[in-house]
């Protein structure tokens, strides 16, 4: 009996031990490089130049603000001496009002455009998760890791190419939605 007992805990733990290294051997991993994805596929190139477009808008617009505000302070200098000095510090109050004013929109239209950028990179690393799993799901993938999270792997596991095809066929664009 005591044989039994002492028999039994030992049969129970070679058993829980080889099971996992069985289990381990069939075991389908994947990786896929997200970073690459997110900067390098047809919907992330459009996410791109979407945004340096809206940029290039936002700097020619903040250039017309800048110049508006540099001829407003020019006039209110040049009139300083006809003003007396309560007018003038009325003046420059109103100024100073409109300089913060102007600094507010620039501030905000700036977060538009940074949210608008972090929705849309949101929506394709969405689409790219869906691929993958998709892909996963027709190549029996048990497991598929990031590339960022590996250190070395050999490239038969890699299958970013393969999603990134998917990916530009399925996805060439992906708009930036703006809200002011």
């Amino acid at each position: 009996m005591l044989m039994r007992v002492l028999i039994c805990p030992v049969v129970i733990a070679f058993f829980a031990l080889a099971l996992p290294i069985q289990a381990r051997a069939e075991v389908s991993i994947a990786v896929v490089d997200v970073q690459k994805l997110l900067t390098e596929s047809k919907a992330a190139l459009s996410i791109q130049k979407q945004v340096q477009t809206e940029r290039e808008k936002l700097q020619s617009e903040f250039a017309g603000y800048e110049q508006k505000l540099r001829d407003s302070e020019k006039k209110l200098v040049q009139k300083r001496a006809e003003m007396s000095a309560e007018e003038f510090t009325k003046k420059r109050e109103e100024f100073q009002v409109q300089l913060q004013k102007t600094g507010g929109l620039v501030q905000k239209k700036k977060r538009a455009l940074e949210t608008a950028l972090v929705k849309a990179t949101g929506k394709l690393r969405g689409e790219i998760l869906k691929i993958v799993a998709q892909k996963a799901e027709e190549n029996n993938y048990d497991i598929v890791l990031t590339r960022q999270n590996i250190v070395l792997v050999a490239r038969t596991f890699d299958i970013s190419e393969d999603v990134m095809a998917t990916i530009n066929a399925q996805i060439t664009s992906i708009p930036l939605n703006i809200e002011e």
